[in-house]
């Protein structure tokens, strides 16, 4: 790496940031690096595009079957639904999954005896 920088600076190569620039054009090109990057929601969906596309062009070839929903039902079964994709639960226990953002509670009272709702919701 060292050497490269070296002869990168004998070349009278620069960086971006110590050209010699209009500050708005620069900024604006900064901000627009991220622009188009997805996150949250949109990334899953972003994934799932990215991965039909290989698999119509035949790229990847098949995607493999998803595995099942990590929930123990009891100490030796499991639940055996689809896991949410990127994640280790089906959508009925995903709320059990740490630092998942995508579902939250449903929360709401329908009868005070039982609590609130804990059905997850997108």
């Amino acid at each position: 790496y060292l050497a490269q920088v070296r002869e990168e600076r004998e070349a009278g190569l620069m960086n971006i940031s110590s050209q010699p620039k209009d500050n708005t054009q620069y900024s604006k090109m900064k901000a627009l690096t991220h622009y188009h990057a997805p996150a949250g929601r949109e990334a899953l969906l972003a994934a799932r595009l990215r991965e039909k596309r290989a698999v119509a062009s035949g790229g990847k070839g098949s995607i493999a079957p998803p595995s099942p929903c990590q929930h123990h039902l009891t100490s030796t079964t499991k639940c055996g639904e689809g896991v949410v994709p990127m994640a280790r639960y089906c959508p009925k226990h995903i709320l059990e999954q740490q630092g998942q953002v995508l579902y939250r509670q449903c929360g709401a009272i329908t009868d005070k005896d039982d609590g609130p709702c804990e059905v997850p919701v997108p």
